[in-house]
């Protein structure tokens, strides 16, 4: 009787682990496993649509850095954007994740009920934006923390407050797309001026939008293109970035540095610690009431305004943070393979 139980005890474990080895393998399935040399770098084809193009560009990054690992050291798996754990046999996994959201915020913001105060001051005021990494808690327990932008990290890093969870973190900026100099160059484009707010019914943006028809400025918004947005790009020669909120500041690279990459005119709402990104001088900056007669100005003299940015010293910058991009993911991968 005994043995017929230890029997039944034996045959629930081993269906056990046959259930729970399917369900990893039905979860895997929306995974895709690419390989470099020995190593493995899982990533999701699924990741977020308004996300993808970056996340593909940190994926080619994370590809090549993996792919300069010296073929001795032993085999990794690299996760890239995973939340969930996956199970790994044999092989050492370090998990990577993104940190994409505004951490320069007032008080008051939408998520900021916990954030410190930091040290950056709010502009023309005595007070001090809030330092919110959302989910700060789940971030700092993986490998490595992906990072968009220089002044997030300025920001955190001046308030000396996450010393362990700054440790983790790579910046890379979002040059997601190559440098063409003819295609930049080029001014016949059949767009004039272009807006990209996934809502248009958000009040800031809804009153912009209001009194940019007012100065009869033509505009169009482009909503829900996520893919080959080059492409439109490539065709538009101003874009206008504004924030959605009033409390939440961090300035919005990953729109407008890859439109700045294909010769596109960003017109942009001021935004704190804007020349720790590097590029400023790049960009025509005005306070969010001025920016209609920035637009006129920029509509009417076009060419002008093209030919004073795209210039020599843009690509030289536009290089070296292409050169700082790689540089940075090849020492957090060799860091995370215990190279340095």
């Amino acid at each position: 009787m005994k043995n017929f139980i230890n029997a039944i005890s034996i045959s629930y474990k081993t269906l056990f682990m046959i259930i729970k080895h399917l369900i990893q393998l039905l979860k895997n399935r929306k995974y895709k496993t690419i390989k470099v040399h020995h190593h493995r770098l899982i990533i999701d084809p699924h990741f977020d649509l308004g996300l993808r193009e970056y996340y593909n560009f940190v994926t080619q990054l994370c590809i090549d850095s993996i792919s300069q690992l010296p073929l001795e050291i032993p085999a990794h798996t690299f996760t890239l954007g995973i939340d969930e754990d996956i199970f790994i046999k044999k092989n050492i996994q370090k998990k990577l994740v993104f940190q994409v959201e505004h951490t320069l915020v007032k008080p008051g913001g939408r998520g900021s009920a916990d954030a410190p105060l930091s040290t950056t001051r709010i502009h023309n005021t005595h007070d001090f934006y809030l330092v919110r990494i959302q989910n700060q808690a789940k971030l700092i327990n993986y490998d490595l923390i992906m990072e968009y932008s220089r002044p997030n990290f300025k920001h955190i890093r001046d308030s000396k407050l996450f010393n362990d969870y700054l440790q983790k973190v790579c910046v890379i900026s979002p040059t997601l797309y190559p440098l063409n100099t003819q295609l930049i160059s080029k001014t016949h484009r059949q767009i004039n001026t272009i807006t990209l707010f996934r809502d248009t019914n958000q009040a800031r943006r809804r009153q912009f939008l209001e009194k940019l028809r007012e100065y009869k400025i033509p505009f169009q918004n482009i909503n829900h293109r996520f893919k080959n947005l080059e492409e439109v790009y490539l065709n538009t020669k101003i874009l206008i970035n504004i924030r959605q909120t009033d409390h939440h500041d961090t300035l919005e690279e990953l729109r407008i540095l890859a439109a700045l990459r294909c010769g596109v005119i960003v017109i942009s709402e001021n935004a704190p610690l804007k020349e720790y990104c590097r590029y400023s001088n790049f960009i025509l900056w005005g306070n969010i009431e001025d920016l209609p007669m920035i637009i006129q100005d920029v509509q009417k003299n076009y060419l002008q305004y093209h030919q004073n940015i795209f210039n020599a010293s843009f690509y030289t910058r536009m290089q070296r943070l292409e050169k700082s991009n790689q540089l940075r993911s090849h020492q957090a991968i060799s860091h995370l393979a215990n190279l340095i």
